[in-house]
Protein backbone atom coordinates (compact mmCIF):
# COMPACT_ATOMS: atom_id res chain seq x y z
CA UNK A 1 0.00 0.00 0.00
CA UNK A 2 2.52 1.92 0.80
CA UNK A 3 4.16 1.82 -2.63
CA UNK A 4 1.37 3.20 -4.32
CA UNK A 5 1.01 5.90 -2.27
CA UNK A 6 4.83 6.89 -2.89
CA UNK A 7 4.24 5.95 -6.36
CA UNK A 8 1.60 8.79 -6.82
CA UNK A 9 3.63 11.10 -4.88
CA UNK A 10 6.44 10.43 -7.77
CA UNK A 11 4.49 10.77 -10.15
CA UNK A 12 2.61 14.03 -9.13
CA UNK A 13 5.76 15.89 -8.55
CA UNK A 14 7.21 14.84 -11.63
CA UNK A 15 3.79 15.50 -13.75
CA UNK A 16 3.83 18.49 -12.18
CA UNK A 17 7.86 19.70 -12.88
CA UNK A 18 6.85 18.47 -16.64
CA UNK A 19 3.98 20.79 -17.38
CA UNK A 20 5.24 23.73 -15.83
CA UNK A 21 8.47 23.07 -18.13
CA UNK A 22 5.88 22.63 -21.05
CA UNK A 23 4.48 25.97 -20.08
CA UNK A 24 7.61 27.99 -19.84
CA UNK A 25 8.21 26.89 -23.42
CA UNK A 26 4.66 28.16 -24.66
CA UNK A 27 5.46 31.59 -23.25
CA UNK A 28 8.07 32.24 -25.42
CA UNK A 29 4.54 32.26 -28.22
CA UNK A 30 2.46 33.97 -26.21
CA UNK A 31 5.43 36.83 -25.72
CA UNK A 32 5.47 37.30 -29.71
CA UNK A 33 1.61 37.79 -29.66
CA UNK A 34 1.62 40.40 -27.22
CA UNK A 35 4.24 42.23 -29.07
CA UNK A 36 2.14 42.59 -31.98
CA UNK A 37 -0.43 43.98 -29.47
CA UNK A 38 1.44 47.00 -28.24
CA UNK A 39 3.25 50.50 -29.29
CA UNK A 40 6.67 50.97 -30.15
CA UNK A 41 7.40 52.27 -26.90
CA UNK A 42 7.97 48.73 -25.23
CA UNK A 43 8.38 46.47 -28.19
CA UNK A 44 12.21 47.06 -27.32
CA UNK A 45 11.94 45.66 -23.98
CA UNK A 46 9.47 42.71 -24.90
CA UNK A 47 11.75 41.82 -27.92
CA UNK A 48 14.57 41.67 -25.22
CA UNK A 49 12.08 39.54 -22.74
CA UNK A 50 11.25 37.16 -25.19
CA UNK A 51 14.66 36.61 -25.91
CA UNK A 52 15.84 36.04 -22.84
CA UNK A 53 13.09 33.52 -22.32
CA UNK A 54 13.46 32.00 -25.88
CA UNK A 55 16.99 30.97 -24.50
CA UNK A 56 16.26 29.80 -21.13
CA UNK A 57 17.31 26.64 -20.42
CA UNK A 58 13.69 26.14 -17.63
CA UNK A 59 14.22 23.06 -15.93
CA UNK A 60 13.96 21.14 -12.55
CA UNK A 61 17.00 19.62 -11.46
CA UNK A 62 17.51 17.18 -8.35
CA UNK A 63 20.92 19.04 -7.12
CA UNK A 64 21.69 19.01 -11.25
CA UNK A 65 22.51 15.52 -11.10
CA UNK A 66 19.22 14.80 -13.08
CA UNK A 67 16.71 16.11 -15.01
CA UNK A 68 12.82 16.23 -12.79
CA UNK A 69 10.40 14.98 -15.58
CA UNK A 70 7.97 12.78 -17.21
CA UNK A 71 10.92 10.69 -18.52
CA UNK A 72 12.74 10.52 -15.02
CA UNK A 73 9.14 8.79 -13.43
CA UNK A 74 9.08 6.15 -16.67
CA UNK A 75 12.63 5.28 -16.01
CA UNK A 76 12.28 4.96 -12.47
CA UNK A 77 9.20 2.95 -13.10
CA UNK A 78 10.61 0.48 -15.37
CA UNK A 79 14.27 0.24 -13.02
CA UNK A 80 11.61 -0.64 -10.14
CA UNK A 81 9.43 -3.50 -12.77
CA UNK A 82 12.73 -4.89 -14.16
CA UNK A 83 14.42 -5.55 -10.55
CA UNK A 84 11.09 -6.72 -9.24
CA UNK A 85 11.10 -9.46 -12.41
CA UNK A 86 14.43 -10.67 -11.14
CA UNK A 87 13.76 -10.78 -7.64
CA UNK A 88 10.69 -13.23 -8.57
CA UNK A 89 12.78 -15.21 -11.56
CA UNK A 90 15.30 -15.74 -8.81
CA UNK A 91 12.43 -16.81 -5.99
CA UNK A 92 11.11 -19.20 -8.17
CA UNK A 93 14.79 -20.68 -9.23
CA UNK A 94 14.99 -20.98 -5.58
CA UNK A 95 12.21 -22.80 -5.18
CA UNK A 96 12.41 -24.82 -7.94
CA UNK A 97 15.99 -25.81 -6.33
CA UNK A 98 14.48 -26.79 -2.73
CA UNK A 99 11.81 -29.08 -4.25
CA UNK A 100 14.59 -30.54 -6.60
CA UNK A 101 17.03 -31.06 -4.46
CA UNK A 102 14.70 -32.60 -1.38
CA UNK A 103 13.22 -34.78 -3.85
CA UNK A 104 16.22 -37.11 -4.42
CA UNK A 105 17.53 -37.28 -0.57
CA UNK A 106 16.44 -39.86 1.82
CA UNK A 107 16.06 -39.27 5.29
CA UNK A 108 17.52 -41.93 7.84
CA UNK A 109 16.85 -41.49 10.99
CA UNK A 110 19.35 -42.99 14.01
CA UNK A 111 22.61 -45.45 12.60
Amino acid sequence: MWAVVKLGVLFHLTYTCNQTKNEAIKSTVIIHQIQNRYKNDIIDEIIAFSKQVLHWNFRFTAHDLFDIDMSTFYLMLTSAATYLIILIQMDIAVKQNFKFSFSNTTFRIGK
